[in-house]
């Protein structure tokens, strides 16, 4: 199995090098207001969530026409101003993800899912480097 993925990541990186080199390029995202999801801490401290999708295209130099998008959703939180220290920790901190279901899944699932892997990684870090619960 092991020479199976080996033979087939060498044919996969040939068939690459044979399109020629590649550009990345931001697909600019014009007119896109992120709207917050309103959350509330166990404590009652406001959390609002924004999720916001980038996307870039890879495109090849011997075919500019043909090429691939691909998405990355950065997800971060405004905190409460009256919120404790521990909870102000996470104020503006972002993490990116990749689209965690398949390219036909629709927008707005994909950020819910961004969204639940943000909150699953925030809760894990107050509650191992604070003992809290957010």
């Amino acid at each position: 199995m092991k020479l199976l993925k080996r033979i087939m990541s060498l044919l996969f990186i040939l068939a690459e090098h044979l399109k020629g080199g590649t550009t990345v390029r931001e697909v600019p995202n014009p007119g896109v207001g992120l709207k917050p999801i309103e959350a509330y801490s166990l404590s009652g401290y406001k959390i609002d969530l924004y999720c916001r999708k980038r996307q870039y295209r890879r495109s090849y130099e011997s075919n500019k026409s043909s090429g691939t998008n691909h998405a990355i959703y950065d997800v971060y939180c405004i905190v409460s101003p009256n919120a404790p220290p521990a909870l102000q920790e996470i104020n503006g901190f972002t993490i990116s993800f990749p689209p965690f279901l398949p390219e036909f899944i629709s927008d707005e699932v994909q950020k819910q899912e961004a969204v639940k892997a943000y909150l699953d990684h925030i809760a894990e870090r107050l509650s191992t480097e604070h003992q809290v619960s957010i």
